[in-house]
């Protein structure tokens, strides 16, 4: 243990709630949703470090936790494509976004090789929504694949591939 922790003061639930000026019962959903102060859990009991609340009081200083917990349930209300989990988009997602991005992006390090060759995403995969509809969800080791290099991303030109199935049919493609 570092010299700082053995020093600083461990407080109670009840003890930190008064700290910051809310009620234990406003921690403690805090705390379960994931917004409250850094704990520790030993056992059963629940302590904070009086350090850490004292910096987690002074980033937060304008807002109550109540309203913490009112941005976050927006945040997740905002995301309309339902593939999120605790905040990180799902492989599907990231795997469509990733493809947009090098399509688009001219600043994106993939760019070369694809918007500034040409390639382009299909106006209806502009919406993940679509997307999903025509692809379905990504299975796990799979990752987007063109079957004609050529052409664009789209739907009939789109595969979910692993790695050694790409690797294959760049083997191919050369060999021709």
């Amino acid at each position: 243990m570092s010299a700082v922790l053995l020093d600083d003061v461990i407080l109670s639930e009840d003890e930190t709630a008064a700290l910051i000026d809310e009620s234990a019962c406003q921690l403690r959903e805090a705390r379960y949703r994931g917004v409250g102060p850094p704990f520790a859990q030993i056992g059963r009991s629940v302590c904070y470090l009086r350090s850490s609340v004292l910096r987690w009081r002074e980033q937060h200083a304008r807002m109550t936790l109540s309203e913490l917990l009112r941005r976050k349930q927006r945040r997740r209300r905002r995301c309309k494509h339902g593939h999120t989990r605790n905040g990180k988009n799902s492989p599907t997602y990231e795997s469509w976004s990733a493809m947009r991005l090098r399509c688009q992006n001219p600043n994106h390090v993939g760019w070369k090789r694809y918007g500034g060759r040409g390639i382009k995403v299909c106006s209806r995969w502009q919406s993940f929504v679509n997307f999903l509809a025509d692809m379905g969800k990504r299975p796990r080791g799979k990752t987007i694949h063109r079957l004609d290099n050529d052409k664009h991303y789209e739907p009939g030109n789109c595969v979910w591939a692993t790695a050694e199935e790409q690797a294959a049919a760049k083997r191919k493609a050369v060999a021709q």
